[in-house]
């Protein structure tokens, strides 16, 4: 684990992906509601806050960005208060049966959504999937517009799925 004191407020943690696999999380399962993902905060928190000077401040707010080898960073904010939230920032699976859904839903990130990030394009159990980086409301429109958002793990995709395309939009 590595961290940074940004401010008296903000500490930047680094969890390996190795640290992740201890709490048996990835990114993608982190949720405010989960046992593991309160267990790792808390154990974060315990970690970094030796002096116990942050822990007064009172309510924490945690958020979450994904590292390319599968590990984490966790910003952490005290802010006052007394009980903290785990905040995600993060990718959605996009599903639908139909082939024109599909490519109107392509068309329309293409039209609204200049990111400049790659978009897997999958197909499984008679769906076609795309994984989206960037989970935005604008983005989260256009799913309800052609599609639904998928309860799927990406992994499951990536492991189960036929990789049809990726495309950079």
């Amino acid at each position: 684990m590595n961290f940074e004191i940004l401010n008296e407020n903000v500490i930047l943690v680094e969890l390996s992906h190795k640290e992740m696999k201890k709490y048996n999380l990835t990114y993608d399962t982190l949720d405010g509601d989960s046992v593991a993902a309160k267990k790792a905060v808390t154990d974060i928190i315990n970690a970094v806050d030796v002096d116990k000077s942050f822990r007064t401040k009172g309510k924490i707010t945690v958020e979450a960005l994904p590292v390319n080898d599968g590990g984490c960073f966790f910003i952490l904010t005290f802010i006052g208060g007394v009980r903290y939230r785990v905040k995600k920032h993060g990718s959605a699976l996009f599903t639908t049966e139909k082939l024109n859904n599909l490519l109107d839903f392509v068309s329309a990130l293409k039209s609204n959504c200049k990111s400049n990030q790659r978009y897997g394009i999958y197909r499984m159990n008679g769906e076609f999937y795309v994984k989206i980086p960037e989970h935005t409301k604008k983005i989260n429109a256009i799913i309800t517009e052609f599609g639904q958002t998928s309860e799927l793990m990406p992994e499951k995709i990536d492991e189960h799925g036929t990789l049809l395309d990726e495309i950079i939009i």
